[in-house]
């Protein structure tokens, strides 16, 4: 059993305590430092465990590409998403000949045809929305934590589109 005396109740039955002492625990006279430097050992092992990277995590993702038309933003786009994050992918990110070469769509996996193969992905996996001209496919990447950017983008993570029946 735990007995304890905290410094406002002493200070109001009239106890004269110094004032670096903060309580008292099972007799033993507990000062404001230990009590400042207990918060500090927890939070330095919170952010540790916070902090810490064991590896890479796979996570669900999309696969989107969209046009947008106008001048300002307007053009075909491709983003990787997950449930909390979305990037915004170019032909200079590493991650996008992964994806190119995931889903060849008839082109060559090279960063100058990039802007065709998004629109050939578009045609090859279409989803309807709010973007006349979209495509969409779900699978799986790898990652270290949240908000941190993909790592790797392996085929053997995304399931085959089911074939479509033409009646």
């Amino acid at each position: 059993m735990i007995t304890m005396m905290k410094r406002s109740f002493a200070d109001a039955m009239g106890f004269q305590w110094p004032k670096e002492l903060a309580c008292i625990v099972n007799g033993r006279k507990v000062t404001w430092d230990e009590i400042r430097q207990m918060r500090r050992d927890r939070q330095a092992r919170h952010l540790a465990t916070v902090l810490r990277i064991d590896g890479p995590v796979r996570r669900a993702a999309f696969v989107w590409t969209f046009f947008v038309p106008g001048v300002i933003y307007g053009g075909w786009h491709l983003y990787l998403r997950t449930v909390t994050d979305s990037w915004w992918i170019r032909a200079s990110n590493g991650i996008a000949l992964e994806i190119m070469r995931t889903f060849p769509c008839g082109l060559l996996p090279i960063p100058e045809n990039f802007y065709r193969w998004k629109q050939a992905f578009a045609g090859a996996f279409p989803r309807p929305g709010k973007f006349s001209r979209q495509g969409m496919l779900a699978g799986w990447i790898e990652c270290y934590r949240e908000g941190s950017a993909p790592l790797h983008f392996d085929s053997a993570y995304w399931s085959a589109p089911a074939q479509r029946r033409i009646a």
